[in-house]
């Protein structure tokens, strides 16, 4: 794919960066191995005012784990949450993951990149969706 393509897929400008993180391979690591244990295809990004956190957490919620908190963000988003696959984190890499979480400018859709490498190739894996507000109590 091309990246006129992938551009008019994924909307994906500096504008409409919500926060950049990179995760050392060690998080990346705790990332596979907790989200493995738990079942789960998807992590969690918690969205709190101007800082998230990256979470993993069982449907029934008796269990969970932070890998990041405090995330600045430079859009404030109240008490809303988003899914991201686990798929990056289960390739084999050589060095920290470099996540840029943006929102899509025309829909409440969330846009992730995460960029890493093996050897001397560059892989990137991108991933939609959808913000949604968390459920009081």
């Amino acid at each position: 794919m091309d990246e006129e393509e992938l551009a008019g897929i994924f909307p994906a400008s500096d504008d409409c960066l919500l926060f950049e993180q990179d995760l050392p391979q060690l998080i990346s690591d705790r990332i596979k191995i907790i989200t493995f244990q738990f079942a789960l295809e998807t992590i969690l990004i918690n969205f709190n005012g101007e800082v998230a956190s990256i979470v993993a957490s069982t449907p029934a919620g008796d269990q969970s784990a932070k890998f990041a908190t405090d995330i600045i963000m430079n859009e404030s988003i109240d008490n809303s949450l988003t899914n991201v696959p686990t798929a990056i984190f289960y390739i084999d890499h050589e060095s920290e993951i470099n996540y840029r979480m943006f929102k899509d400018p025309n829909q409440n859709v969330a846009l992730s990149k995460f960029s890493t490498n093996i050897g001397n190739i560059d892989i990137s894996i991108y991933a939609r969706s959808q913000i949604m507000e968390e459920d009081e109590g």
